[in-house]
């Protein structure tokens, strides 16, 4: 909540303390006169007027607290709970000034017109009316004060300097009247101070009402506005990601994916998969269900990374096709500005952004690899953190990338300002259950017609419409939709592709595909020596088949037949595999035929599930061009390699394959099969039930199969 005041209330630019409402410790008449005449002039000087809130805070907490035991040794109820009310007022002002000063001064004012509010009621109780022209121009004052801190106003600023500047001449007449002439003299000397500052206010705001007459200028003051509304963030999960550093201990379900334990340590919300050489590698931590149409697949990461030596924290993201049109839109806007004239702005407008600035940098997947993949523009918020959006548009799963990178010392509030700075702050909003029906609309519809379904997701229309009018134009435009929404939509669940990082899988998929004479899908490990493929297997038991994404974000620099290359076309975020049809395992096709290598996994179809997309060809997975547009759908594909088989054709899944999904693999001789054994026992691979070995869960005899062709035993 700290966090959350801190980033809502704005910094005043003038300090404003009612000194002769402190006790300061003693009762001597002339130590009081020297410190209400130097204190509000000393504390003018910004640097040490936090040093003197959190003094004058504290003694004015003990004062109160005497006060309470004196009215509690009268018995005088009434006194009692005033003072006690002051009591928790004051610590409360104390401990807010501590973690956050504007924060104390807000409290410290609330306390002011508490005690002017009692002052007043009592002049009313006793007649001196006329005495009560002061304290009601302080009551003004320090509301004006608090409309400051709320609102960021100039007009209050300005409205509530006059006001201390003709309040202060009011009382220096009223110690000329007492021949207290040091309290005037500095009485005259701070009115002067306030109407000095009122003239410089009133220049504020003719520059910001001239710059408020651009269209330019006025957007900007939108998104400024926008990013101090997060009041939704307050009890929101995201908090602990972001505020506390990743620290939340793991519940058990996060332990596992799909019943298959990974190597987690229990003291770290962040997810560690450790490969068979035993090297750790830190896939950060992921939530899912926010973002609303915003945030693609609705999926959050979180990460702690080191860049030259500090410690940041990483909150990486892609955004759909609609937002990432409108997000380069905003960022060829404020080309039209210069870094002087947004710093002058952000200053008028209190940002907590002291500056922007906009570069091309390149985009790093990984900042201890140093990978680059493409460029990335870079906004700096001088004052709360810099983020990187993908600007390579011929690299498709660089351009929708958005990453911020903030210091541990930010909070959510921070992150938020920038992302509304960006029409980005709905990447933090919790999804409602008519976004996730969206989503699972759009991933069936992709799954049937994928062309059709890519075109209308392009389109603002899919992410605006209402639900069931969004199921009306789909249905216009494909007639067969309906009786496919009515019965796969509600069977749809999800699945961790990482712990808490979700995707949702269509159960009868892999049943009519199997109808349709699908076998089994293939991956070959190539281009390495029998001991290195056996190793490579040991790890993808432990991690599961990574997407070259994946590996190069999160450290793994592992090559593939076209690792760099499947960036430029737009497969990295896919693992690549090939697929084969009941009719090659029962004519025994030679493996030959497909890519060569020693070591090939055998896959279930029920990753399929999961949603795909497919070629009949050797495409290297493309996303940029008609190609991929024209696509065929799963049920399309399968029917043409029932009819003519291509033995280069090739099916991608998105990010991650479980280990759950493999059902067996293929080596080239026995020798092969006896060094795979081996490494997968030192690995603790091979388990032990009943005097049977197995893998997976599956007989170890049934899961290797030497063989240089297919045959039918090797279907699960």
């Amino acid at each position: 909540m700290f966090n959350y005041f801190s980033h809502i209330i704005y910094d005043n630019k003038y300090y404003q303390n009612r000194f002769e409402n402190e006790y300061f410790g003693t009762e001597n008449e002339t130590i009081k006169r020297v410190a209400t005449v130097a204190l509000p002039l000393i504390s003018l000087y910004t640097p040490i007027a936090k040093g003197i809130a959190l003094t004058t805070g504290t003694i004015r907490t003990l004062c109160q607290l005497s006060e309470s035991n004196a009215a509690l040794y009268r018995k005088d109820w009434w006194a009692l709970s005033y003072h006690s009310t002051q009591i928790i007022l004051s610590i409360v002002a104390v401990a807010a000034t501590i973690f956050n000063f504007q924060l104390g001064l807000l409290f410290t004012t609330i306390v002011d017109i508490g005690v002017s509010l009692k002052v007043v009621f009592g002049h009313i109780k006793n007649g001196t009316l006329e005495k009560n022209i002061d304290e009601l121009l302080q009551i003004a004052s320090s509301m004006f004060y608090l409309a400051i801190m709320l609102t960021g106003s100039l007009e209050c600023t300005l409205a509530s300097i006059l006001l201390q500047g003709a309040l202060t001449l009011y009382q220096a007449k009223a110690e000329w009247d007492k021949e207290h002439w040091p309290e005037c003299t500095a009485k005259v000397i701070m009115s002067m101070l306030r109407f000095n500052q009122a003239y410089q206010c009133i220049e504020q705001i003719k520059q910001r009402n001239a710059l408020l007459t651009l269209d330019k200028y006025i957007e900007l003051m939108k998104k400024i506005t926008k990013g101090r509304e997060a009041f939704h963030l307050v009890d929101s999960p995201l908090q602990d990601k972001v505020n506390d550093n990743f620290q939340q201990p793991y519940t058990e379900l996060s332990k596992h994916i799909n019943g298959y334990e990974m190597n987690l340590p229990l003291d770290d919300d962040q997810f560690f998969m450790t490969d068979a050489n035993g090297n750790k590698f830190n896939f950060g931590e992921h939530v899912s269900t926010y973002g609303k149409g915003l945030v693609k697949g609705m999926n959050l990461q979180f990460r702690t990374t080191v860049i030259d030596g500090q410690e940041l924290k990483e909150i990486d993201f892609k955004v759909n096709h609609v937002f990432r049109r409108q997000l380069q839109e905003t960022i060829d806007s404020l080309k039209d500005f210069n870094s002087n004239e947004l710093k002058n702005f952000l200053e008028l407008t209190q940002s907590h952004a002291k500056g922007l600035k906009l570069e091309l940098v390149p985009f790093e997947l990984n900042a201890e690899t140093k990978q680059h993949i493409g460029t990335a523009y870079q906004l700096t918020f001088d004052g709360l953190g810099r983020v990187l959006i993908g600007s390579s548009a011929d690299m498709p799963n660089m351009y929708d990338r958005i990453r911020f990178l903030i210091d541990h010392d930010k909070s959510i509030y921070d992150v938020h300002e920038m992302m509304s700075f960006l029409n980005l702050d709905d990447a933090f909003k919790v999804s409602c259950e008519d976004d996730i029906e969206r989503l699972k609309i759009g991933q069936l519809y992709r799954i049937f017609y994928p062309k059709n379904a890519t075109l209308l997701e392009r389109d603002n229309q899919y992410f605006e419409l209402p639900l069931d009018q969004l199921k009306e134009k789909i249905v216009s435009e494909n007639p067969s939709m309906q009786a496919i929404l009515q019965e796969m939509l509600p069977t749809m669940s999800t699945e961790e592709i990482f712990p808490g990082r979700l995707r949702y899988t269509v159960p009868q998929i892999s049943n009519i595909v199997k109808e349709q004479g699908g076998g089994a899908l293939i991956s070959t490990i190539t281009g390495v020596s029998s001991n290195q493929s056996c190793q490579r297997l040991a790890s993808i038991l432990k991690m599961g088949l990574l997407s070259t994404e994946a590996r190069f974000r999160h450290g793994m620099q592992v090559g593939g037949l076209s690792s760099n290359f499947d960036f430029s076309t737009g497969g990295a975020d896919s693992v690549f595999t090939q697929f084969l049809t009941q009719t090659n395992f029962s004519e025994k096709m030679s493996l030959n035929k497909l890519y060569g290598g020693d070591l090939r996994i055998l896959i279930s179809l029920d990753a399929l599930n999961t949603g795909t997309y497919q070629y009949n060809f050797d495409g290297f997975g493309i996303r940029n061009s008609d190609a991929y547009l024209n696509r065929p759908s799963i049920f399309e594909f399968v029917a043409k390699e029932n009819n003519f088989f291509h033995h280069g054709n090739e099916v991608m899944i998105k990010e991650r394959l479980n280990p759950s999904y493999i059902t067996g693999v293929i080596v080239s001789s026995e020798s092969m099969r006896q060094e795979l054994i081996n490494t997968l026992r030192n690995q603790g691979l091979v388990s032990s039930t009943a005097e049977v070995e197995t893998i997976m869960n599956i007989p170890l005899n049934k899961f290797i199969n030497v063989a240089s062709e297919l045959s039918e035993s090797m279907l699960n």
